[in-house]
């Protein structure tokens, strides 16, 4: 060792014209694989420059080494420049820096959890806004937002298409004589029947009566339709069916 100052004495037990052994410098840091590839670089590559970060744990201190060579004119090593920076308070900031930035990341997140929630439930909202509760089927005031744009639709590439209005015969008196529960049930069966006979039709229930009244468009009309209509009645129950058609 040909000069020491006395910034080095924390880190350093050695004094001027003492032989400075890295390797049991590092012994104490020999558990990491870091301080391995440092020893093997300061042992077989002398002419390289090196730097390493490491931790005196007894002194709570956190150090940062770097090594230059010292070469003559013919790249000939002559010594190396040892210098130690304590870095312990800088460590201290990034630490704190990706804590902050950590937590962050958790904030962040929650917030797109809850985005997410909130998406899901204004899809909900935006359904339940444009559907028939009891039929699950669309509402009076969707069919009229869509009708128009599938009619132009339907005339702009001559399609032909037909107007479907359904009425369940005499359901006042389903209601009055077998109650209302009943009647819900008879709206909901025929519902679930001309929804699995049609083929991808636009279906509404336009009347917020008891009695049933469905509008369907449909892209193409049939010349007849005909399905049983399940009931939870004795009686038989029919429908009307009004049938406007429009060929291109």
């Amino acid at each position: 060792m040909l000069e020491v100052n006395r910034g080095a004495a924390p880190f350093l037990q050695i004094n001027k014209g003492d032989t400075f052994e890295m390797d049991k410098f590092l012994e104490p840091l020999q558990t990491h694989g870091e301080a391995y590839e440092f020893l093997y670089r300061y042992l077989h590559h002398p002419n390289e420059r090196m730097q390493m970060e490491f931790s005196l744990q007894e002194y709570g201190r956190h150090v940062s080494i770097q090594i230059s060579p010292v070469l003559d004119d013919r790249r000939t090593l002559l010594g190396r420049i040892i210098t130690f920076h304590d870095v312990t308070e800088l460590r201290k900031l990034v630490d704190e820096m990706n804590r902050k930035n950590e937590a962050l990341h958790e904030r962040n997140m929650e917030l797109i959890a809850i985005q997410d929630e909130l998406f899901r439930v204004n899809q909900k909202l935006e359904q339940m806004a444009i559907t028939d509760g009891l039929t699950g089927c669309f509402n009076r005031r969707y069919l009229m937002q869509q009708l128009e744009h599938e009619v132009l639709l339907n005339m702009r590439y001559r399609i032909p298409y037909s107007i479907l209005l359904f009425d369940i015969d005499h359901f006042k008196q389903i209601n009055d004589h077998y109650g209302h529960l009943v009647g819900d049930e008879v709206i909901r069966s025929t519902v679930n029947i001309v929804r699995d006979t049609l083929r991808r039709p636009i279906y509404s229930r336009v009347t917020a009566e008891r009695n049933l009244r469905f509008t369907y468009l449909i892209r193409v009309a049939s010349k007849r339709i005909f399905w049983p209509i399940a009931s939870c009645t004795p009686s038989p129950i029919t429908v009307w069916i009004r049938v406007r058609n429009k060929s291109m």
